[in-house]
């Protein structure tokens, strides 16, 4: 019997800054002999070419692959960009004895990122992957009793912005409960902060983890926070758990941060906390969290932020306060009013899709500096935003009788909204301009 036989080629070319240029050639043969029990066999033989993708030139080297009805077999397909390259050579058949190796060295991870976005809901927070890829894998015996093996190593490895240093990921084949085993680790700068052991069940595609972390730096919640904070730093080590499918992961479990600092945005207001937040489910839950201002000043945080298998991203928050630190801004923040205020009393962030609203209902304390600069030959009972009480209508109690300042709520997608008892231990100037 004659083989049908075959060429194959494909060039390309953007004409663009960055190069995506190159060819791509193959010829081959289908095969089909008189043998009994024998198999029709298809032999592909790949070329050698150069192709340059996003500006890096890569090497296809030669190469044989042969396919038939129960079998494929690689011998050594190497694509190489000086010493980084992916390599795939033996072989998946119904052979026990058969086994494909791929092999990674010092490849460039960031591409996922554009994996992972393609089909990702709009407002999806960027996983921001980097790091290059070592390592193998190896499977055997896909046909009966699967036997994966992975040896693998990412290194410089981040994500949501913030750095692991390097990680060792290793998994092997359960024969018994058909799942991979996995385990994972880290080192940087010589400190192990991440321990993870957990299976993936490719049938399910179900991921199953637990983490333990040890002073784990806790920046890459700048991301997941950035509804209302920002500035987020410091450390935590607990229990965590990550479950579930693609796009439905839960995570549960409690870290205890340590000298964490955050800031809230649009108040400018810096605190620290060494307490313990819990993870719930799609809710990150602040129960009774002791929080401190730049002076030591003691508030306590209370709510959440909720998510749906973290997109959609909201918050409920509540800031009881003693003297503390409620607002910092300054003229380039808010041009409508602005200063530092210490008061005692309730500040409410609530987010949804598109807004957020700040409420704070106080009474303020010493050094409490507040401005309202008018800009026009209106008085300042002319803005629609500052409403005065005037105190000789309220029951007197004694000297330090208040003034009430707030603000009704706006059609803006971010509203700050005071209900202030200013006391004369409060300065509050009117800034004519």
């Amino acid at each position: 019997t004659h083989p049908v036989t075959f060429n194959f080629g494909l060039s390309c070319d953007n004409h663009d800054k960055i190069l995506i240029r190159g060819s791509f050639s193959a010829s081959g043969a289908f095969n089909k002999t008189n043998e009994i029990n024998s198999n029709p066999v298809l032999n592909i033989r790949i070329d050698s070419t150069s192709i340059y993708s996003m500006n890096n030139l890569w090497k296809i080297s030669k190469c044989n692959i042969s396919v038939d009805t129960t079998a494929v077999r690689f011998d050594k397909f190497y694509l190489i960009n000086n010493s980084h390259y992916y390599l795939v050579d033996g072989a998946i058949s119904a052979d026990p004895a058969d086994t494909l190796l791929v092999e990674f060295k010092g490849i460039d991870i960031s591409p996922l990122n554009s994996i992972v976005s393609r089909n990702a809901a709009p407002d999806m927070i960027p996983l921001s992957f980097r790091g290059e890829l070592n390592g193998r894998i190896r499977l055997t015996n896909i046909y009966s009793l699967p036997l994966l093996v992975t040896n693998l190593r990412i290194n410089n490895f981040s994500m949501l912005q913030s750095e692991y240093g390097n990680i060792s990921i290793i998994s092997e084949w359960n024969r018994v409960k058909k799942v991979a085993d996995v385990h994972a680790e880290n080192n940087l700068e010589g400190k192990k902060m991440i321990n993870i052991d957990g299976y993936y069940d490719p049938a399910a595609k179900y991921l199953y983890l637990n983490g333990l972390a040890e002073k784990l730096p806790v920046d890459a919640m700048n991301p997941l926070l950035r509804v209302f904070a920002s500035g987020i730093n410091g450390t935590a080590s607990g229990k965590v758990n990550l479950s579930g499918g693609p796009g439905r992961f839960v995570l549960k479990g409690a870290l205890m941060v340590e000298n964490a600092g955050i800031k809230i945005d649009y108040l400018q207001t810096k605190y620290r906390i060494n307490d313990s937040i819990r993870f719930e489910k799609n809710n990150i839950i602040f129960n009774n969290v002791r929080a401190s201002d730049e002076k030591g000043n003691i508030a306590i945080l209370n709510g959440f932020i909720h998510h749906k298998y973290f997109k959609e991203f909201s918050a409920d928050i509540k800031l009881n306060t003693n003297d503390c630190m409620v607002l910092n801004t300054k003229p380039k923040d808010n041009d409508l009013f602005y200063g530092t205020a210490y008061a005692s009393g309730v500040t409410t962030i609530k987010s949804g899709p598109g807004s957020i609203s700040f409420d704070i209902s106080a009474k303020t304390g010493k050094n409490t500096k507040f401005y309202i600069p008018l800009y026009t030959s209106e008085t300042v009972s002319d803005y629609s935003f500052v409403t005065f009480i005037n105190h000789d209508t309220l029951p007197k109690k004694d000297d330090d009788q208040a003034i009430h300042v707030s603000a009704p709520v706006s059609n803006t997608l971010m509203d700050l909204n005071f209900d202030l008892e200013v006391t004369p231990d409060a300065e509050v100037q009117i800034i004519f301009d």
